[in-house]
């Protein structure tokens, strides 16, 4: 009984939250014409992909998803911006190419969205799980830059010249990161998205391991779900240790939606780079819940 009823006021405070948090999405609408692009592609991908992982075979792996998520992953969502939308806008701030790592894909709903979207970049995919199904085609190659890797996956895109590479490995395995590092980086990414293990030993983890040494010299690194306990503090050193090497480097923090959209509430999510984006974002008029510069 007491199971039921914890259950039940757990279900009617998340509701609560979530009714909170589509009110205040109602006082943030975003004018700019080229975000408002964006946004239309981005939805016309994720709804032309209509199916990102079937209920077979969620039951035989979840992909990090919990079973609440999972219940809305396809859903539409509305124009309200989500980190993916605001990734493709913030590369036009990159002088190079962009060379692009997302740490924890898990059935690639983000991932999708820029190999769709954007031209002459590499893409890199770093999870635990394997390729899901509903994915395998977007990596089409069989020759493999090194044959006896396994858990590696390379594809290609002739039309807007993009490459995809999907690394399986663990952020907590130390060796999986060597592999990563020797046989799959040829050269630093000025564009990394943190959305793996959200716990602090997990987010060092995968800092000292993988990230820190792979950053080019001009670059943006995103970290997704702050609201996790411990997380923003982690994410704030991570900060402090890359100023020592990097004085003009900003970090800032918003509240945006994630990729089930308006259907759970905003993401706390935080961006460290070289380009003032702080900046960028109010000139730009890109309208985000409590937007702040840490100083």
């Amino acid at each position: 009984m007491k199971n039921y009823i914890y259950y039940q006021i757990n279900k009617i405070y998340k509701w609560y939250i979530l009714l909170i948090h589509n009110i205040i999405r109602l006082f943030y609408r975003n004018n700019n014409k080229d975000f408002q692009k964006i946004i239309a592609l981005n939805r016309t991908s994720i709804n032309n992909k209509k199916i990102f992982l079937t209920k077979q075979e969620y039951e035989k792996n979840t992909y990090g998803i919990p079973g609440h998520i999972f219940l809305k992953l396809d859903k539409p969502i509305n124009k309200f911006p989500t980190y993916s939308d605001l990734f493709i806008f913030f590369t036009r701030y990159l002088k190079k190419d962009l060379n692009y790592l997302e740490i924890g894909v898990s059935v690639l709903k983000n991932y999708i969205q820029l190999a769709d979207n954007l031209n002459n970049t590499t893409l890199t995919g770093y999870d635990i799980n394997p390729l899901v199904p509903s994915s395998e085609e977007l990596f089409n190659n069989t020759e493999n830059i090194n044959p006896e890797l396994k858990n590696v996956h390379f594809g290609s895109n002739n039309l807007n010249n993009n490459k995809y590479i999907y690394f399986q490995g663990s952020v907590l395995d130390s060796t999986d990161a060597d592999k990563f590092n020797s046989q799959i980086v040829n050269k630093k990414f000025n564009f990394i998205f943190s959305d793996a293990l959200h716990e602090p030993d997990a987010v060092k983890s995968e800092y000292k391991n993988i990230i820190k040494n792979n950053l080019d010299t001009e670059f943006i690194l995103y970290f997704d779900d702050l609201g996790f306990d411990g997380l923003e503090e982690t994410i704030k050193d991570i900060y402090l240790d890359l100023k020592i090497d990097n004085h003009n480097l900003y970090y800032s923090t918003f509240y945006i939606n994630g990729w089930i959209g308006q259907h759970e509430k905003l993401h706390k999510n935080g961006v460290i780079s070289t380009v003032n984006l702080y900046e960028e974002i109010k000139k730009e008029n890109i309208k985000l819940p409590v937007l702040r510069n840490f100083k």
